[in-house]
C-alpha cells in the first residue's frame, strides 16, 4: 500500500507551542536537584547553546541532540571536582555513594518534563498547514516523548511510531550514540589513581562510571521495520528533526526505499546547513524547503 512517511522531532511540538526546548529539560532538572549544575559542568554547557551578541550563553538556542551526543563526552576534570568538597571535609565521605547516585535525576526529570509538556496539549490549538498536510494516508515517525500527534491532530495512533518511546509506551530512550560509546567514550579515566585516594570515592566514581556507561542508546531498526516493511513509501518528509543524530534509522530508510522523494524542511539558518549536510551524507533525492 502507497503512503507518505512523517519523520517527527522536537522542532514540531515547539512549533506547536509546547515547552519542550532544551532549555526546559534544563529548568525542570535544576527544580528536582539543588546539585544539578554539576551535570551542566560536565557537560560542557558552552557547547550545548550559543552566544548572543553580547557573548553571553543564548539559552534558546539548546538542542537536545548536542546535549545527547555530548553525554559520551563528560569533562573529566569536573568529575575530579566533584569531589573536593568531600576531599577537604566540608561534606561527610560517607555521602559519597548516595550522591554519586544523584545524577540519575536525569531520568526522572525527563519523565517530568514529557509530562509537563502533555499537560499543555488541551489548551492548544492544531496548526491549519499540519492538518492539511497530514492525510489519512500517512504513517508517523515520532522521536519526540508527547502525544501532539494522537491528542492535538487525533492522529490514530496504529499509524505512529514512537521510535524512542513515549510517556505512556516506556521506557523513554535517550542518550548517547553506541557508536560515540565506541570511539570517543573513555571510562578507564574515571580510575586515575590520582583521583582514588579513599574508598568512598572509589564508589562513588564506579557509580558515575557505570551510570554514565548506562547512557547509550541502541538503535532498534527491527522494531522500524515491523513498522514500515510492507509499506509503498514514496515521499518522506522530515519535520521539527536536527539533522544531527539518529543516522542509523535514516540509512536504514533510503535504503528500504531507495527510489522516496525527501522533503528535508528547516526554520533556522543551521538547520538548513545541517539539512545539507544530510543529504549529501546518505545521497538523497531531497529538496529543502522552508519551515514557516
Amino acid at each position: 500500500m502507497q503512503k507518505k512517511l512523517f519523520i517527527i522531532g522536537n522542532g514540531f511540538d515547539i512549533g506547536n507551542k509546547l515547552h519542550t526546548s532544551f532549555d526546559y529539560f534544563s529548568k525542570v532538572l535544576a527544580r528536582l536537584s539543588p546539585d544539578g549544575g554539576f551535570i551542566w559542568d560536565l557537560y560542557q554547557t558552552n557547547k550545548i547553546f550559543e552566544l548572543d551578541k553580547d557573548n553571553k550563553i543564548d539559552r534558546t538556542t539548546g538542542i537536545w541532540s548536542d546535549f545527547e551526543n555530548l553525554l559520551a563526552k563528560p569533562n573529566f576534570e569536573s568529575i575530579d571536582n566533584i569531589f573536593i568538597n568531600f576531599d577537604y571535609g566540608y561534606r561527610p565521605k560517607s555521602d559519597i555513594p548516595h550522591y554519586s547516585e544523584s545524577f540519575k535525576i536525569i531520568n526522572t526529570a525527563l519523565e517530568l518534563f514529557a509530562q509537563e509538556a502533555i499537560n499543555q496539549i488541551p489548551n492548544l490549538d492544531p496548526n491549519e498547514k499540519y492538518i492539511t498536510k497530514f492525510g489519512d494516508n500517512a504513517l508517523f515517525i515520532n522521536f519526540n516523548y508527547t502525544s501532539t500527534l494522537e491528542d492535538l491532530y487525533h492522529i490514530n495512533a496504529d499509524n505512529i511510531l514512537h521510535i524512542h518511546g513515549a510517556l505512556n509506551h516506556k521506557p523513554l530512550i535517550f542518550g548517547y550514540p553506541i557508536s560515540d560509546k565506541e570511539d570517543d567514550f573513555s571510562p578507564e579515566e574515571y580510575t586515575k589513581p590520582r583521583m582514588i585516594d579513599y574508598e568512598e570515592k572509589r564508589k562513588g566514581l564506579e557509580n558515575l562510571k557505570n551510570y554514565f556507561e548506562s547512557l547509550y542508546k541502541e538503535y532498534d531498526t527491527k522494531k522500524l521495520g515491523n513498522f514500515i516493511s510492507d509499506m509503498d513509501i514514496l515521499e518522506i518528509e522530515m519535520i521539527g528533526h536536527a539533522y544531527k543524530v539518529d543516522f542509523a534509522y535514516f540509512d536504514y530508510l533510503h535504503k528500504l526505499f531507495p527510489e522516496a522523494h525527501w522533503i528535508l524542511n528547516w526554520f533556522s539558518d543551521s538547520d538548513r546547513e545541517n539539512a545539507l549536510k544530510f543529504k549529501k551524507k546518505f545521497g538523497l533525492n531531497a529538496e529543502l524547503k522552508r519551515l514557516k
